[in-house]
Parts: C-alpha cells; structure tokens; sequence
C-alpha cells in the first residue's frame, strides 16, 4: 500500500515537472521572440528616420 501510495506520488511529480518544463520553454520563446520584435521596429524606425533625413524632412 505505502509502496503504490509512493508510486502515484512519482506520477504526479513527474507530471508536474512536464508541466513546468513546458512553462519554461514557452517563456523562453515569448522573450525571444520579443526581443526580436523589439529590433525589428528600431531597424525599421532607423531606416524610416534615415529616409525622411535623405529626403530633407527631418531636417530643421
């Protein structure tokens, strides 16, 4: 009994640990993938910036 009590315990732990795994990765991913946005819009503000000053508009 105390052993099938300790083997559904492993279970669960071992379910939860999946569980956190999961968590983790996911949150890697969304800051990852945050992080590359966060470039991607000061590259295109760059280059927007870089065109208005070619253009004489952003020059005062």
């Amino acid at each position: 009994m105390l052993q099938k009590g300790a083997e559904e315990l492993e279970k669960k732990i071992a379910a939860f640990t999946t569980i956190i795994w999961q968590l983790k990765t996911a949150a890697i991913t969304l800051w990852v993938a945050l992080i590359g946005w966060a470039f991607t819009i000061k590259i295109d503000l760059l280059i927007a910036d870089c065109s208005r000053m070619r253009y004489g508009e952003g020059m005062q």
